[in-house]
C-alpha cells in the first residue's frame, strides 16, 4: 500500500478466498490469528489473551510491540466481521507448538511469504503476506515514483519480515533489539525502537537536527 500527497498510488491484497482457507486451517488447528487491514485488525480473541497469560519474560520484537499496543489503547474488531469486502494485507499467527509453526511454513511457503519469529518462551508467532508485494517492490516503487535512486534510500527493520527491505536499500539499519538473522544483511545497528534508534541514527546521519524543548 502506497499513499502519496493523500492520494493511493498502488495497492495489493490477499485473495480472500485465499484468506478464507488460511483462516479456516488456523481454525482447524487451534492457531490463533489477527487479520490486518488498511484500518483496523481483526483479532482472534485468543491472539490478544495469550499475550497477557502466557508472556512474562523477553518478547521477540514484533511482540514486544504488540504488547505495547495493547497497554496504549490498541483497538481491533473481532475476527467474525471481516468480510470479502474487506482488503487484507497480511495475516499474523501465534501457536504455542514448533511443529504446527513448521506446518505453516510448508504449506504456504510456495504461494505467500512465510515468516516465523523467533522463539518466544515456547510461543511461535509469524506472519503470511504476499509474495509478489514485499517492502523491498515497495522501496523500489516509491524510489521511481520519486525519481529519486536507490541509493538515497534508508530502511529500518528488526524482524526476518523486513529482510526484503534492508536488502533493497542503500542503507539497511537494524534494530539492536532485532532478530540476528536479519542483522547479517544490515549496514549497521541502531539503539532499539524503544530507545529511540531512529531517532539516534537519523541524528547520526545528519538527516534531522536534534529535538530542543
Amino acid at each position: 500500500y502506497i499513499e502519496m500527497k493523500d492520494k493511493v498510488v498502488y495497492e495489493s491484497n490477499m485473495d480472500y478466498k485465499d484468506v478464507q482457507e488460511i483462516l479456516s486451517f488456523f481454525e482447524e488447528h487451534g492457531i490463533a490469528s489477527s487479520v490486518e487491514t488498511n484500518e483496523i485488525n481483526y483479532d482472534d480473541m485468543r491472539y490478544t489473551s495469550w499475550v497477557y497469560e502466557k508472556f512474562h519474560g523477553p518478547l521477540n520484537s514484533e511482540l514486544e510491540r504488540f504488547k505495547y499496543f495493547l497497554e496504549h489503547d490498541y483497538k481491533a474488531r473481532d475476527l467474525k466481521e471481516l468480510n470479502e469486502s474487506i482488503k487484507v494485507k497480511k495475516i499474523s499467527f501465534l501457536i504455542d507448538k514448533e511443529e504446527i509453526s513448521q506446518m505453516i511454513m510448508e504449506r504456504y511457503k510456495d504461494t505467500y511469504n512465510v515468516t516465523a519469529f523467533t522463539n518466544a518462551q515456547g510461543l511461535y508467532n509469524g506472519e503470511i503476506a504476499q509474495k509478489t508485494c514485499t517492502k523491498g517492490t515497495g522501496v523500489k516503487m516509491v524510489s521511481e515514483l520519486l525519481h529519486m535512486p536507490i541509493t538515497s534510500t534508508i530502511g529500518f527493520g528488526d524482524e526476518m519480515n523486513d529482510v526484503e527491505m534492508i536488502k533493497t536499500c542503500h542503507v539497511g539499519v537494524v534494530m539492536e533489539n532485532g532478530c540476528d538473522e536479519l542483522k547479517q544483511y544490515a549496514t549497521c545497528i541502531c539503539e532499539s525502537v524503544m530507545d529511540d534508534g531512529i531517532y539516534y541514527e537519523c541524528l547520526r546521519r545528519k538527516l534531522i537536527d536534534a529535538y530542543k524543548e
